[in-house]
């Protein structure tokens, strides 16, 4: 169907996103954890801490700028959308450097103060069900709800579309692409929100699944950090799913000539900015884990999790035979990741690939 310049330029915002999310994650993840590394929570506002955390965030700024810079440099060529997905790819594996770098000097300051004859070796463990303080699982509900009313709508317009229908747009609401008029265009959009759909779901699983991190020297402040933490996440990735699905409806809309581009562009845009401004909220709100929340605690000495740094390969890869938890909180990061010494976390893993992979080649026989 071609490549239009709409999806070219959204190269631009997502090199961004991907800059700031990696620029300043070391400000979101827990006050027990520095650049995957487990420190006590007394120090992280230790001088050398914050000198690494700014650092880190300033390198990470100046290799955005660059990145952007290179993408608006390829735009004219030929070949920019093969070099497009080549620079972000660049750009993916120069973040991972960069935090490599920065978990290796932190990871050396920590081995330098000593700190683990002051970290906590007690554990608090939460043996509630996997749903306890989490979201309803009849929210999900909302998923097919729309895919019903597309499917309503759709056949219900088909009749009156034009015989050459519009398959993109560039974002003046010209056309790029046009295909014969079939009922492909509808399979094809209610098999994109099954996809998403199926997505979100996964989402919610781990969400709602996942080992929750107790702090045993604050059991009750913290136990209500991670429950608000794993609740705005629960209703952000509805509301994410929701927003997306209700995205391809429009554009259903727009192809079968029921509704002006112009109008759907406007809102697929807003629709865009409600999902990262309700990312942004929860990343500088909650943090990870709830980290950023602001619960009165009492003052202590040196608060830490366990030091279970052994188990986490180079501070971002959980790794332990002994923790029957399949999802467990990322360190550096804002979400979760797998427990990789678990056989059902590569067999969801691998699931999920294959799902990805049959729904990714099931659009390209409804639409030719």
């Amino acid at each position: 169907m071609g490549i239009s310049a709409s999806s070219v330029y959204s190269f631009l915002p997502a090199s961004l996103i991907i800059s700031l999310i990696f620029s300043f994650t070391p400000y979101i993840t827990r006050k027990s954890e520095a650049f995957g590394v487990s420190i006590p929570t007394a120090e992280y506002n230790n001088s050398t801490l914050i000198s690494l955390r700014r650092r880190y965030r300033n390198f990470g700024l100046l290799l955005g700028v660059i990145i952007l810079a290179l993408l608006l440099g390829v735009y004219h060529t030929k070949a920019v959308y093969i070099l497009s997905n080549i620079i972000v790819a660049i750009q993916l594996v120069s973040f991972f450097l960069l935090y490599l770098w920065f978990y290796k000097q932190a990871k050396a300051f920590k081995a330098s103060q000593n700190w683990e004859k002051h970290m906590s070796s007690k554990i608090a463990v939460d043996i509630s069900p996997a749903g306890h303080s989490y979201i309803s699982s009849a929210w999900l509900l909302l998923f097919p709800a729309v895919m019903a009313f597309t499917a309503m709508l759709g056949f219900a317009l088909y009749p009156a579309a034009p015989e050459r229908i519009a398959t993109h747009w560039n974002f003046a609401g010209v056309a790029g692409g046009w295909v014969d008029k079939s009922y492909g265009i509808i399979w094809f959009t209610l098999v994109m929100q099954l996809f998403q759909s199926g997505l979100m779901c996964f989402v919610f699983y781990i969400t709602k699944n996942a080992r929750r991190q107790i702090d045993a020297d604050h059991i009750e402040e913290s136990a209500k950090r991670v429950n608000l933490f794993r609740r705005g996440w629960g209703y952000f990735t509805i509301s994410m799913g929701v927003i997306l699905n209700l995205s391809f409806t429009l554009t259903l809309l727009g192809m079968l000539g029921a509704l002006d581009i112009k109008v759907i562009i406007a809102l697929l845009i807003t629709g865009f900015v409600l999902i990262m401004v309700g990312a942004g909220w929860l990343v500088i709100k909650i943090g990870q884990g709830g980290s950023r929340i602001k619960i009165p605690k009492e003052d202590g000495g040196y608060i830490s999790v366990r030091d279970d740094d052994h188990y986490w390969k180079l501070g971002t890869i959980y790794y332990n035979p002994n923790d029957p938890a399949i999802f467990v909180e990322k360190r550096f990061g804002i979400g979760w990741t797998c427990n990789f010494a678990r056989p059902m976390s590569w067999v969801l893993l691998i699931g999920l690939f294959v799902f990805i992979g049959i729904m990714s080649y099931i659009p390209r026989l409804l639409i030719k």
